[in-house]
């Protein structure tokens, strides 16, 4: 007996095992196509572009980006780098060296795939104001003591030679101004030209003051004379020369 139509169980098994391996193929490539899906899905933003630096040149950038995803200053060897939160969020700082602007790069990387954005770092106003005035203050401080230096190579040595002992004179002997530049061009004591005398007095750091206050001082303890007499010692053209004004100091702090 012939029988038609019928089919034979290892034929159907065939087709089954063809079916199977087609619906394994087609959900590999469903697969691939989610998981390219997902990657394309990384965001990166930043809450702002241009960003100036706090008073010690630190900059905090801030931004959204995927869940977990690590996020770095550069490819993060040598800058910051974090992990973005659960909501995305994410910090980093930089420290910007030097004074001018500088552009950098923010990468997030998530799951193979990474994503990358440009921000620029300012440095702070206040901090470059600052900066700018110090500059300027050394370069006007340089100027200052390249012009003094210039000033004192053309000073005559004789002028040079009268302040040394003009300075001598005030910090040892305690002498007033007048005093000492009488003894800078005595005939009887230096001998310096009156120009060179008058440089030495213009240009010596001494306070009259003090100096008046240590001879009355010593004419006190060592004379046992009077305030009175003391002040008019002082002042007396033959005696010390100091001025009415310095003498009046001298006595008035003899005993304090």
């Amino acid at each position: 007996m012939l029988l038609v139509g019928a089919t034979s169980p290892s034929s159907n098994k065939s087709n089954k095992n063809e079916d199977s391996k087609k619906e394994t193929v087609s959900k590999k490539k469903e697969t691939k196509s989610s998981s390219k899906k997902e990657k394309s899905n990384l965001q990166l933003s930043l809450n702002s572009t241009d960003i100036e630096t706090d008073d010690k040149g630190i900059a905090t950038i801030t931004g959204k980006t995927s869940p977990k995803a690590n996020v770095s200053v550069g490819m993060g060897i040598v800058g910051d780098s974090t992990e973005a939160d659960s909501n995305g969020d994410f910090s980093l700082n930089y420290e910007l060296s030097g004074d001018s602007n500088k552009e950098i790069t923010i990468y997030s990387s998530l799951d193979g795939d990474t994503k990358n954005t440009k921000v620029t770092i300012k440095p702070n106003a206040q901090v470059l104001a600052a900066a700018e005035q110090k500059k300027a203050a050394d370069e006007a401080a340089k100027k200052q003591a390249e012009e003094q230096k210039a000033r004192e190579a053309s000073i005559p040595t004789e002028y040079k030679s009268a302040l040394r002992k003009a300075e001598s004179y005030s910090s040892s002997m305690h002498m007033s101004r007048a005093g000492i530049y009488d003894q800078l061009t005595s005939d009887y004591g230096e001998q310096f030209a009156p120009e060179a005398a008058q440089y030495a007095i213009d240009n010596l750091k001494a306070d009259y003051n003090a100096n008046a206050l240590e001879k009355a001082k010593s004419y006190q303890d060592n004379m046992a004379m009077s305030p009175e007499a003391i002040r008019d010692q002082l002042t007396s053209d033959a005696g010390e020369k100091f001025t009415p004004e310095e003498a009046d100091y001298a006595v008035q702090h003899l005993n304090q």
